[in-house]
């Protein structure tokens, strides 16, 4: 898919403005400029960047808005190795455009990638939080964690569990073998769960989104 076609699905997809699409635009030549002397994204993914990033983070925004109309609070929202941002930043462009109020912080081990996300952030005007720092030394408590080709399930449950409390929802894009990642989670883990597949205009893969609630360790 060429990337004309890929701004049109996108677009289309997940309704977004005019004057979101070009800061979207901004993002994505951003990224590119950046990948040439810091690897952000997979190199296979470079071509694809509106559908394999851009649209894979975006189909998180429903679960978020749907937690933000459960209270007037503002909700705190997380990327656990966010990378080039996605999704939590992808997210957040889009949600901060529709006036929905979300406290989106992400959080990022490695430096360099932090200075890209600093970078978008001052470009894009955005009032995200970053955090340069290994997940396992961050202390807040969320209300969504996102997390996205970090680590297996199984491990990456026990990377997130100090950040959640109990009405906390994960929301962990992944890949076709997520069934078998859910048996060997359940071996160390109980967790509510829920299994949202990809739309197949962005990915044919087999990919979904587990949505997991009530994580506790197992006796």
């Amino acid at each position: 898919m060429n990337i004309s076609n890929q701004t049109r699905v996108f677009q289309e997809l997940y309704n977004v403005p005019r004057e979101t699409m070009t800061r979207f635009t901004e993002y994505h030549d951003l990224l590119l400029k950046f990948q040439k002397k810091t690897n952000l994204i997979g190199s296979g993914t470079i071509s694809s960047v509106w559908t394999r990033h851009f649209g894979d983070s975006a189909k998180l925004i429903n679960r978020i808005i749907s937690f933000k109309k459960k209270t007037t609070d503002i909700i705190k929202v997380c990327d656990v190795g966010s990378g080039a941002g996605f999704p939590g930043l992808a997210c957040f462009l889009i949600l901060s455009d529709q006036k929905h109020q979300v406290k989106m912080t992400l959080i990022e081990s490695n430096r360099k990638k932090c200075e890209f996300l600093h970078l978008v952030k001052q470009k894009l005007m955005l009032s995200v939080g970053i955090i340069n720092e290994r997940v396992e030394r961050i202390e807040e408590k969320y209300d969504i964690i996102m997390s996205r080709a970090v680590a297996p399930l199984h491990v990456l449950l026990g990377l997130l569990i100090h950040l959640s409390n109990k009405n906390t929802i994960l929301l962990l894009p992944k890949g076709k073998t997520y069934q078998k990642e859910i048996e060997n989670a359940k071996k160390l883990w109980n967790f509510s769960y829920k299994v949202v597949k990809n739309n197949n205009q962005l990915d044919k893969s087999g990919g979904v989104t587990l949505e997991i609630t009530n994580l506790k360790k197992n006796n």
